[in-house]
């Protein structure tokens, strides 16, 4: 069995052995469809005994939830254009089995082709939206820390700076009353020697 340079180099990446790797999967591909399968099934195991599209609201929010457990992987598989392939996938094999095994027998693939463009074009693109905006609101709560840790320094330095005109102040107060002393004292002098 051979194996392109693509995929030495991939298991390389991911730190395991290839013989390791090759022992359990035949190619990446196969590694590929068994998480795709794995994902679909346990959609359809957390969504079991809701109807499509009946209860869209009820698959909608497992939908979030299950994606919002998934993390990272999630996010890519849904929101990078790179990954809409498998996205594609796994939906497609949820709705196939889902309405194979649906005992009132599934819509036509009319009706089925409308509520998959439906679920695409609307829950994949509400979740892409939510996490696009996370992740923008991340990067503004990095932006404002950035200029909240900032104006600390701002402050801290201001402080320094202030500290430093008080001390020079209280310099030039002594250095003041020093001269004053002294020209009080020459005063007196030549007040007695008149």
């Amino acid at each position: 069995m051979t194996h392109s340079g693509k995929e030495d180099l991939r298991t390389r990446r991911a730190n395991i052995n290839q013989k390791t790797f090759y022992l359990h999967y035949d190619s990446l591909d196969d590694l590929l469809r068994k998480v795709q399968n794995e994902l679909a099934q346990a959609f359809i195991e957390r969504t079991k005994g809701l109807k499509r599209p009946r209860d869209l609201d009820k698959i909608t929010r497992e939908f979030f939830l299950s994606h919002e457990e998934l993390g990272k992987l999630g996010e890519r598989i849904t929101c990078s254009g790179s990954y809409h392939y498998i996205s594609r996938r796994i939906t497609n094999d949820i709705m196939g089995q889902v309405w194979k095994e649906d005992k009132n027998g599934s819509p036509s693939p009319y009706i089925q082709n409308i509520y998959m463009a439906y679920v695409s074009q609307s829950t994949l693109a509400i979740y892409k939206q939510k996490t696009v905006d996370l992740e923008q609101s991340q990067n503004s709560l990095g932006v404002a820390r950035q200029e909240l840790d900032d104006a600390r320094k701002d402050l801290e330095d201001a402080r320094a700076d202030l500290e430093e005109y008080r001390a020079a102040i209280e310099e030039s107060n002594r250095e003041l009353e020093s001269s004053l002393a002294e020209l009080q004292q020459a005063y007196a002098n030549a007040a007695l020697t008149q």
